[in-house]
């Protein structure tokens, strides 16, 4: 919070997820989103929630008399889903519409071949349109994603 009060910048925070390798049986998180606002409230008990836009995976508030502001991802109680525009392309070709699904496509060997921007176009837009409607859904398709590392996913 001492970067937001002294610099024009926007500090995240996000809930504990249960990736890098943690357990497969993860089900409670300690410092969910409503956590981590308590814990600020403490310190900032003024802070006021900002107008975000719909696409945002943040919860984004504003401290009176700091020139920055801050958010709460709530990356794993995961409030945003039914906003969400996010989607990854990993160094190997795969495309990754949710941190919480396994790649849905893999752009590499279509890059490499004929009429390659026409087959990526049509690739991402099924894997866009065949997401699932939350990162619980995906959650329950996918059971043994827990076990990549977020890292490796973009994450």
């Amino acid at each position: 919070m001492e970067l937001a009060k002294h610099y024009p910048v926007s500090v995240r925070f996000l809930e504990e997820m249960p990736f890098n390798g943690g357990s497969k049986t993860f089900q409670k998180i300690t410092w969910d989103y409503k956590k981590i606002l308590e814990h600020i409230r403490e310190a900032h008990p003024d802070f006021y929630k900002l107008e975000s836009p719909s696409t945002s995976t943040s919860i984004n508030y504003k401290i009176p008399g700091h020139m920055g502001t801050f958010g709460v991802i709530p990356s794993f109680s995961r409030t945003f889903c039914g906003t969400c525009n996010r989607l990854r392309v990993s160094a190997t070709g795969d495309v990754i519409t949710c941190l919480y699904a396994k790649p849905s496509a893999n752009l590499r060997d279509i890059m490499r071949s004929e009429n390659a921007k026409s087959k990526v176009e049509e690739q991402i837009l099924k894997a866009v349109g065949s997401r699932a409607k939350t990162g619980f859904e995906a959650q329950e398709k996918y059971r043994d994603v827990f076990s990549n590392s977020m890292t490796s996913i973009g994450g």
